[in-house]
């Protein structure tokens, strides 16, 4: 398969399910764990005092270990039935890697209803929900914050900034490329890779950044290099 407009690169067809298996699985598993990051949060701020209690070591190990296996089992089926399509000897692809959407219009005929109705399955049952479920959170979090004094509502939203970051970082990406797959059919193939690789690359690039910046630690380490001048030692 050729990868992106220009075919300069190319692939297997079997390295491009496993590479679209990886992609595909660890971005559920990113959203699972942004939930579990919401639920911390609030725990943190509705339920300071139980804190430790309700998210111990052993709790953390088990999300954690969940939120792998969620992310790995349910995109089995659908990477394994693209197998079964036949395909036209034209095999470019519209992006620099591989995408379950991108590859299931590649067929030359067949019936897809399987990965069309299994995706949007896997759409509403994992990241719909788990937005939802983020909304929800910060929900309870705001009807919290409001009912403290205002000097500790910014400490209390202070903590959450860099989750929130991770949130949007996550999702706008997410959803700006399904909005192009499904609408942009006259969209030019240079913005249809930028905005396939703003997703899957901004939310790496950016998430240790935005956490870094929140860590004192790390901030006065940074200006401290900043500040040096180029003989000091």
């Amino acid at each position: 398969m050729e990868m992106g407009s220009i075919g300069i690169r190319e692939l297997t067809f079997h390295l491009c399910l496993l590479q679209m298996f990886f992609i595909h699985s660890l971005s559920i598993t990113e959203s699972s764990l942004l939930v579990a990051m919401a639920f911390d949060r609030y725990v943190a701020i509705c339920h300071p005092l139980r804190y430790t209690s309700i998210l111990t070591s052993s709790a953390v190990a088990k999300i954690g270990v969940a939120s792998a296996l969620r992310g790995t089992l349910i995109h089995i089926a659908p990477v394994s039935s693209l197998t079964f399509l036949p395909y036209c000897k034209n095999n470019s692809l519209s992006h620099s890697y591989c995408l379950h959407q991108d590859v299931m219009k590649l067929a030359c005929h067949g019936s897809n209803t399987f990965n069309i109705m299994y995706g949007l399955t896997v759409i509403l049952c994992t990241v719909t929900l788990d937005a939802v479920l983020i909304v929800l959170s910060y929900i309870l979090i705001v009807q919290a914050v409001l009912q403290v004094t205002r000097m500790d509502r910014s400490k209390l939203f202070n903590t959450c900034v860099s989750h929130l970051c991770a949130v949007f970082l996550f999702y706008v990406p997410m959803v700006a490329l399904s909005i192009v797959h499904r609408f942009g059919k006259y969209v030019s193939p240079l913005f249809m890779n930028l905005m396939a690789n703003a997703y899957l690359f901004l939310p790496s690039m950016l998430n240790p950044i935005i956490y870094s910046v929140k860590s004192k630690q790390i901030r006065e380490a940074i200006l401290l290099t900043l500040q040096r001048r180029p003989g000091d030692s």
